[in-house]
């Protein structure tokens, strides 16, 4: 039985050795071997388990708020069979220690539970994908990226907002990754779109694409501005935060517009800064809710704002008298930029070179057959520009998303309407009314997602829809000697419209508009001409209906709306009608505004007259 042994020398000795070595230096084993048999039931108390199971943390990291899941994917939520967050807390713990593998899945999670529970230590070096995602995708920096509404995209009608991760590479190389999550929404049927991602969910993409890229497509291709909100972070916060991206791009996600968008996913992320991020308060979470809730925790560190070239322009060119302007457009026009140095004042002489270096780069991406010409002088332009002195131009708290009031909001008033009196209750889920404080906007615009007014006659309690907006958006976009400029309208809802038999019938209707506005100081003038159509239970019909309106920013927070259109029917049954309309504005504060409306309808000898009082809180 002894020569059964292996003896000294042998093979089999030569094996057993080789085995104890890879045993004791094996990455799974020694510190390893313990953890596998880790029981959190026998070391951690029930009291100490439902504390890390309801903290903010540990709920940002599953991206639970409200009594729900956002992320139902088995391989994400590893209770979805019978979730509860003190169960997915056991089963992580429970998988962490009991597969090698698992903590790659779960970076995140290891590192804050380990942490939060003097957990066995772990190691994370065998983990490939995630260390090569650490190298190629580095997060030296966090920045939240804020770009601004996009109303011909339904996706990104009220802006959207993406992280971008910035540092020095495996190849020692500077890179910025731009991290995101949307949805498609191509084509052109609305109810669907809205049904699909409000009702069943819409398939949800979360990519990580280089941030030169999105930059591009965001200013150039779309024309939008660009916030960027450096965050004051730990090394450790980012790395939790760059493990969860590793989590997150492991994992099927679904869409909602309303409930689980870009805003509400990122601040679930940004929730792992250290602070409780996400609004559970919100109504509809929203880009711009998340700007407003990292600076309220004070998290920003430094503001960039990168706007399109369009808005830059514009913005510039209201520092320059028309003039100046004009001689700036003519200069680049006729190909004689040295025109510009007749300019005598410095500071103008350097933002009509600001200018005239966006106007060309427009002209650039538009006449690519004329691009060496155009090149041609922007290069002279820039050689000009070195014998001016510099200067600074702080652009960072222009149009400030952060000073925009809350984008839901709730008006209650009275209202004067076919000689009765009616008490008015509006909602608006999300986002702005054209009567509402758009100075931190770049144009006046309006964009209304399932508003709702109702009224209730004051001598009756019979409640009556007024009228409900699906969806609507306007802009009314100053036409710009520079970058040109159309304003626009459309609307998909249902209202109170008169017909032949002067009484008020519920329609359904959609509409649209096109046309210009024209900026003369504090007074805005526009004009569209538009039509659309319409069905209710006594005709279906298309109409025309153009419109021409005054909008004026008073001193203080006033501003004054007059406008008149003209609804010209195919319908036997609808009418020709003329109304004009005068609101009043009062912006009390940043939370509460006022609105006094006046108008007349006159339909065949009737006249209508209208008036109402609205008080608004906004939040």
């Amino acid at each position: 039985m002894l020569n059964a042994f292996p003896q000294k020398g042998s093979s089999w000795a030569s094996f057993f050795i080789i085995f104890f070595l890879l045993a004791l230096y094996s990455p799974y084993s020694a510190s390893d071997s313990i953890p596998l048999q880790f029981s959190p039931e026998s070391s951690i108390s029930p009291a100490q388990l439902k504390e890390v199971a309801h903290s903010p943390f540990w709920l940002a990291l599953l991206h639970y708020d409200n009594h729900t899941a956002h992320i139902i994917d088995p391989h994400f939520l590893l209770s979805s069979d019978n979730f509860s967050v003190e169960r997915e807390l056991k089963l992580t713990i429970q998988f962490l220690y009991s597969d090698p593998q698992a903590r790659c899945r779960f970076p995140a999670r290891y590192e804050f539970l380990a942490r939060e529970l003097q957990l066995p230590e772990l190691s994370l070096d065998n983990c490939k994908e995630l260390r090569e995602f650490e190298t190629r995708a580095p997060a030296d920096n966090i920045t939240l990226v804020f770009a601004s509404e996009n109303i011909s995209q339904p996706s990104s009608m009220m802006g959207h907002v993406l992280i971008k991760i910035d540092g020095i590479n495996h190849d020692e190389k500077e890179v910025s990754h731009a991290i995101s999550f949307y949805t498609d929404t191509r084509g052109v049927n609305l109810p669907k779109l809205f049904y699909e991602s409000m009702v069943v969910g819409k398939k949800g993409y979360f990519a990580l694409t280089p941030y030169s890229e999105k930059l591009n497509r965001y200013r150039h291709k779309e024309g939008r501005n660009i916030w960027e909100y450096k965050l004051s972070l730990n090394n450790n916060r980012k790395k939790i935060i760059q493990y969860h991206f590793y989590e997150l791009k492991q994992t099927n996600l679904v869409y909602y517009f309303d409930d689980y968008n870009c805003a509400t996913l990122t601040q679930f992320v940004l929730s792992l800064a250290g602070a409780n991020l996400h609004d559970n308060s919100a109504f509809w979470v929203t880009p711009v809710d998340t700007v407003k809730l990292i600076h309220q925790q004070g998290l920003v560190e430094s503001t960039q704002l990168i706007p399109a070239p369009r808005w830059k322009i514009r913005m510039l060119g209201n520092e320059l008298d028309l003039n100046t302007r004009l001689l700036v457009k003519r200069s680049i026009d006729k190909n004689t930029p040295s025109n510009i140095r007749t300019i005598s004042s410095d500071k103008d002489r350097f933002i009509a070179y600001e200018m005239a270096e966006d106007y060309l780069g427009l002209n650039l991406a538009k006449n690519t057959h004329d691009s060496e010409i155009i090149q041609g002088t922007l290069n002279q332009i820039k050689s000009d520009r070195l014998q001016d002195p510099q200067f600074n131009i702080d652009i960072s708290q222009y149009k400030a998303p952060t000073k925009t009031p809350n984008d839901s909001q709730l008006g209650v008033g009275v209202l004067r309407w076919l000689d009765e009196d009616f008490v008015k209750l509006d909602l608006l889920p999300s986002s702005h009314k054209l009567n509402d404080d758009n100075r931190q906007y770049f144009a006046e615009t309006e964009l209304a997602l399932g508003e709702i007014s109702v009224i209730n006659a004051i001598d009756e309690s019979k409640i009556k829809l007024h009228h409900f907006t699906l969806y609507g958006v306007r802009s009314l976009m100053p036409r710009d000697r520079f970058s040109g400029g159309l304003s626009g309208s459309f609307q998909l809802g249902m209202n109170q419209q008169i017909h032949s038999d002067l009484k008020f019938h519920m329609q359904a209707y959609t509409e649209g508009s096109l046309g210009h506005t024209y900026n003369l100081g504090e007074l805005s003038a526009y004009g569209l001409l538009g039509g659309g159509l319409a069905t209710s239970r006594l005709d279906t019909y298309v109409y025309a209906l153009p419109q021409l309106g005054f909008i004026v920013h008073g001193s203080g927070n006033l501003k004054s709306h007059l406008s008149v259109q003209l609804l010209e029917t195919s319908s036997n049954e609808v009418p020709r009608q003329f109304k004009w309309m005068y609101e009043q504005s009062i912006y009390l504060d940043r939370n509460w505004s006022s609105m006094i409306t006046y108008a007349e309808q006159e339909v065949k000898d009737l006249q209508i007259k209208e008036i109402s009082f609205t008080v608004k809180r906004y939040f």
